[in-house]
């Protein structure tokens, strides 16, 4: 009962929105050098010339608004698919404490050089939005995913880096197995979410549809980033990082929920 409280409150926050670009911090501008790939449990800047698939890693912006009316901009990672969809965590947008948001700005492929301009921006009040949050999903890590499209926004239909994992391929995901990451923290070494990092690591375990990567150690502001494998040079996408050493891995059930909303969107378009 309280959970469809809040979530009725929110999506009557979301009706109600308006763009406040103001709030949201400064285009990333970190410094440039030679590109260096992931080290194994450590997050570490991506820097030089972008290239894939970090041209589709994106940092998502909410600006959003407490049950006390104090609002907040908080910076959250995301990563961009080919179908116009955005991939992050479900309490990015969902809380018991920020039920309301005001906008959301999100730059696709920045912040591995200076004045470097994204692939893809967009800046949009939030009934511009489709939102799936995991209908298991209640504030707690082990269903804390979310799909967002941006609807009226071209740069969408471009040809992404990244595509989803079936259900064939997350059976590929248990113990032992090499997973990438890549971000924008809010917090530690890099303030404000102005430079992309990334990371590599292998899954320690999987418990409630958690993956532990316990010898990591992350920060704010990467919730929501891309978890993803590499199979025949493709980069597949197989969860979300949601908590410092831990992602939600995709479930078989969910991802039917996925395909079953994407099948009405397509069907009802943008409204």
């Amino acid at each position: 009962m309280y959970k469809s409280i809040l979530l009725y409150i929110t999506l009557v926050g979301l009706s109600a929105c308006t763009t406040l670009k103001t709030d949201f911090v400064d285009t990333p501008t970190p410094s440039s050098s030679i590109y260096t790939a992931p080290i194994i449990n450590k997050v570490k800047a991506v820097n030089g010339d972008i290239q894939s698939p970090y041209n589709h890693v994106c940092r998502s912006q909410v600006l959003r608004q407490t049950l006390w009316l104090k609002k907040s901009n908080a910076v959250s990672s995301s990563a961009m698919l080919s179908n116009g969809v955005i991939v992050s965590a479900g309490h990015n947008y969902y809380s018991p404490w920020y039920n309301i948001v005001k906008a959301l700005y999100i730059e696709c492929g920045v912040g591995t050089s200076p004045n470097q301009l994204p692939l893809f921006a967009v800046e949009n009040t939030i009934t511009d939005l489709q939102i799936l949050a995991n209908k298991n999903y209640s504030w707690d890590f082990s269903n804390d995913v979310s799909f967002v499209r941006i609807c009226g926004s071209n740069g969408f239909s471009s040809s992404s880096s990244f595509r989803l994992a079936t259900k064939k391929e997350m059976k590929l995901i248990k113990k032992g197995t090499e997973i990438y990451s890549a971000g924008y923290p809010a917090d530690g070494p890099w303030k404000g979410g102005q430079q992309l990092t990334h990371f590599t690591t292998t899954i320690s375990k999987i418990k409630n549809n958690i993956a532990l990567y316990t010898d990591m150690t992350t920060y704010k502001g990467m919730s929501g980033s891309a978890i993803w494998i590499k199979l025949d040079n493709e980069f597949v996408i197989v969860g979300v990082h949601v908590t410092n050493g831990g992602a939600y891995v995709f479930t078989s059930n969910f991802l039917d929920e996925y395909s079953n909303w994407m099948k009405k969107l397509n069907d009802s378009g943008c409204s």
